[in-house]
């Protein structure tokens, strides 16, 4: 005899959770000090709760906006700087004009494997599309 799986609710479980760039003024959270405690998903700026949502992919597609515009102003800072703000949006977006030229010309072994994984990603789909 087989049993059924149990139901689990879908929503904030009962710990904190808080997500943040080091330096950024926004953070995505839950369940934390700074936010009601309503089985929601919360989007903070300068401390300010921005945006809401029970449904964790909305607030973490809100959140990653944020995240987008935060490197996109630090690749003007220096060096190291601009690599981190590289990585951070290659992982938002693996087709970045800026972020992949940064990563090939000052990324380390780790970046350029990350670059080679995803060439060889593209090639492998373009090539399943055709036949």
């Amino acid at each position: 005899m087989t049993t059924a799986k149990p139901t689990v609710a879908a929503g904030v479980g009962a710990g904190a959770f808080t997500r943040k760039i080091n330096g950024a003024d926004f953070s995505l959270e839950a369940n934390t000090p700074r936010v009601p405690a309503d089985r929601a998903y919360y989007v903070l700026r300068a401390g300010e709760i921005i945006f809401r949502s029970e449904a964790y992919p909305e607030a973490l597609a809100r959140y990653q906006e944020l995240c987008q515009a935060h490197w996109e102003g630090q690749l003007e800072g220096d060096d190291a700087t601009r690599l981190n703000a590289a990585r951070g949006l290659y992982a938002l977006d693996s087709q970045h004009p800026r972020a992949v030229a940064i990563l090939k010309s000052a990324g380390d072994a780790g970046d350029h494997r990350r670059l080679a994984q995803q060439a060889q990603r593209q090639a492998y789909l373009k090539r399943t599309r055709r036949e």
